[in-house]
């Protein structure tokens, strides 16, 4: 059984049934194939004994347990109040009454990019 008719089969008998269901265990091996794609040195399969214990896993909690991607970092919100007095400051006794980025950045010693964030 090709992994397309394996996977078509499983798709089906969730939908009848309305829960999730382990495939076959020879099916399991076949849908575990890796499939040749333009992201092949990225992807990678997984293992016949992972699926289930995922499954189980996402039946009990509710969770796949999948880590966060590689996202923007909160900033701390100390950090942007800590900006906010030294732009107030930085105003005030600049002549202009404005104040730029990176002088905000040498005066706190933060990265010119957090500021710019902020």
């Amino acid at each position: 059984m090709s992994y397309f008719s394996a996977h078509h089969a499983d798709v089906a008998r969730k939908r009848a049934i309305g829960k999730i269901v382990l495939p076959e265990p020879a099916e399991l091996r076949c849908s575990c194939k890796r499939i040749p794609s333009y992201e092949a040195d990225t992807k990678r399969s997984m293992s016949p004994c992972a699926l289930p214990k995922m499954i189980q896993k996402f039946e009990t909690t509710g969770q796949l347990g999948i880590l966060p991607g590689r996202g923007r970092k909160q900033i701390p919100s100390s950090s942007v109040e800590d900006v906010a007095t030294a732009v107030v400051e930085a105003n005030s006794q600049s002549p202009h009454g404005s104040v730029s980025m990176p002088v905000v950045s040498r005066v706190l010693d933060m990265l010119y990019s957090t500021i710019q964030k902020i």
